[in-house]
């Protein structure tokens, strides 16, 4: 990643963790197949992002999906400072 868009990428990406937990908690945490997602395909989400903060494309990021007002999944992945060592 070129180091001018670090900052900007940092910076959206705490905008979005702020975000998601602000609405995780006024939302409802469900089972996801309750509001019509499939367990399987989040599980892509999951090895996608893992792979991604692996393969060092990406230092970390917050996932949050919601659907119908509940909340179907919201996983973190990586590092908020990789030089630190500060997961997200």
């Amino acid at each position: 990643m070129k180091a001018s868009l670090r900052p900007a990428v940092i910076l959206f990406t705490v905008f979005l963790f702020t975000a998601s937990f602000g609405y995780s908690q006024s939302l409802e945490t469900v089972n996801p197949a309750v509001i019509g997602f499939s367990e399987d395909r989040l599980k892509r989400l999951d090895e996608k992002f893992t792979s991604y903060v692996s393969e060092n494309k990406m230092a970390g990021s917050v996932i949050l999906i919601s659907r119908k007002g509940k909340v179907g999944y919201h996983k973190a992945f990586g590092f908020r400072d990789k030089e630190s060592n500060s997961k997200m």
